[in-house]
């Protein structure tokens, strides 16, 4: 009885072009992938101003209402003041 030779099912050279198939995919993939990071970094120096110019406002926003509760403070006195005169407590 001869020996059977051995055929493999898919020649190496139909392999090897199904890589490379794969390879050219996983390329484009990853040329796809850096575009929207380089969009997301074109971005960082204006989100970085106008997040400064935010926090400059909640600055402004914060002395405001600093000066706010002086003057209620004020107010208050004031009328207690005249309270405590009306109801001669002084």
């Amino acid at each position: 009885m001869p020996a059977v030779k051995y055929e493999p099912e898919d020649p190496l050279e139909d392999r090897v072009a199904r890589l490379e198939v794969n390879v050219e995919h996983i390329a484009k993939i990853e040329a796809v992938d850096q575009r929207p990071t380089g969009k997301i970094d074109s971005l960082k120096d204006p989100l970085t101003t106008v997040l400064i110019n935010i926090d400059k406002q909640f600055d402004m926003l914060r002395r405001a209402r600093a000066f706010d509760r002086v003057l209620f403070l004020l107010m208050t006195g004031e009328i207690l003041a005249v309270m405590a005169r009306e109801f001669n407590w002084i």
